[in-house]
């Protein structure tokens, strides 16, 4: 069977498959929505877009756990969004990135104008104020905040219930 030039051999996809299988049975992390795989750079991209907005954020947060090297960013896109993305690496050196969307409504804030027109996120938290396209990084703390911030939010929504 003839290759074409630079392609990873069937056993280099295979190793990378049971790196990322591996990853995902011993950290017992959330299955991606989608996922992506680069043979030739020995990484992979995920998704979560399922769930409610603090079941997707504590997801991404369960992968930024297990890798190394994390760095993570949020920013403010367009449709009224927050995107959080992770980076970092498997113990087995795959990398891996990993993103979750959040509609600013779902989060239970509004969007505000800021000085000279420009929109600003408001997160309720007060972590962020970040105008529309802007991106930052951010900790797995501030993540974690977050989400504690929403699951007190949806319990006090149960109670009132």
């Amino acid at each position: 069977m003839r290759r074409a030039a630079g392609s990873v051999p069937p056993r280099g996809l295979d190793r990378l498959l049971r790196g990322v299988r591996a990853h995902l049975r011993v950290w017992r992390l959330p299955r991606p929505d989608r996922l992506v795989i680069y043979t030739a750079s020995r990484s992979v991209t995920a998704e979560i877009t399922q769930g409610r907005p603090p079941d997707r954020l504590a997801a991404l947060l369960a992968w930024a756990w297990s890798l190394q090297g994390v760095t993570a960013t949020w920013g403010h896109g367009p449709a009224e969004t927050v995107t959080v993305l992770v980076s970092g690496r498997t113990c087995s050196g795959i990398g891996v990135h990993v993103s979750a969307a959040v509609r600013l409504a779902e989060l239970g804030d509004q969007v505000r104008p800021g000085p000279g027109g420009a929109r600003l996120a408001c997160w309720a938290t007060g972590s962020a104020r970040l105008p529309v396209g802007a991106a930052e990084a951010v900790t797995c703390d501030e993540l974690a905040a977050v989400v504690a911030h929403l699951r007190a939010a949806e319990r006090r929504e149960v109670r009132a219930a």
